[in-house]
């Protein structure tokens, strides 16, 4: 899902540009069309991108996690 159109904003702030957090209407638009809940309407999207956009969570989550690791132990040095 994006936002990055800044003319087609969701109903309630119509007229105003469109922004990022405004993200929770076009989830909850999307649920209603789809008789979902947000949260699977949420994890059903998520998963679609990973998929289109070859996305490899895990081994991003496992990057992420020993970069905070390495940032943890080169603070823990400085002290």
């Amino acid at each position: 899902l994006e936002t990055d159109c800044p003319y087609l904003t969701p109903h309630p702030f119509r007229g105003t540009i469109n922004e990022p957090k405004n993200i929770t209407y076009i989830i909850e638009s999307i649920a209603k069309l789809k008789n979902l809940s947000k949260k699977h309407a949420s994890e059903a999207t998520f998963s679609n991108a990973c998929k289109l956009f070859n996305i490899d969570l895990w081994n991003i989550l496992m990057e992420l996690l020993l970069l905070k690791e390495k940032k943890m132990n080169a603070f823990y040095l400085l002290l």
